[in-house]
């Protein structure tokens, strides 16, 4: 006599949710790689830029700077980082004297760039191009230390 079949019951599995594809994993992480590079290029950038704008601006604390980075470098000595200093401090005003004879040839000639340009731009462009160009000027170009400062109601 046959005994009674019963069914066989597996128990059920969790099911397991769906693994996140790779590529999303690897997408994220190239996503933030880039941002970062994008991010860290733009502050150097604006950090370089504020650098040199500002010792074209301000020639004269070039010498101390640069006697402090070699007295670091160099491990020099009280004494010499002085001696360091006195050097550079004469071949700064040395500069400042060549700057001083060059530079309005320099603005005479970024001057008639702004002319000749100027002549090509209708009226409507015309005012913008004056604003950028005067912009730039005072931006980029050095005073001379004869100069009076932008703005300045000082007339000799």
């Amino acid at each position: 006599m046959s005994e009674p079949v019963t069914p066989i019951v597996t128990p059920e599995l969790p099911v397991k949710p769906p693994k996140p594809k790779r590529w999303r994993g690897i997408l994220l992480v190239l996503v933030i790689f880039v941002s970062g590079m994008v991010l860290g290029s733009g502050l150097t950038v604006i950090v370089a830029v504020h650098r040199i704008r500002d010792r074209m601006h301000h020639p004269e604390k070039l010498p101390q700077e640069i006697a402090g980075r070699l007295e670091r470098r160099l491990s020099l000595s009280p004494d010499q980082t002085t001696q360091v200093r006195a050097i550079l401090t004469a071949r700064q005003q040395h500069l400042m004297a060549i700057r001083q004879r060059v530079q309005p040839e320099v603005v005479g000639e970024l001057d008639q760039a702004y002319s000749e340009i100027a002549a090509v731009l209708n009226e409507n462009q015309r005012p913008r191009w004056e604003t950028m160009y005067h912009e730039l000027k005072a931006e980029w170009v050095p005073r001379l230390s004869n100069e009076p400062q932008p703005g300045s109601t000082d007339r000799q």
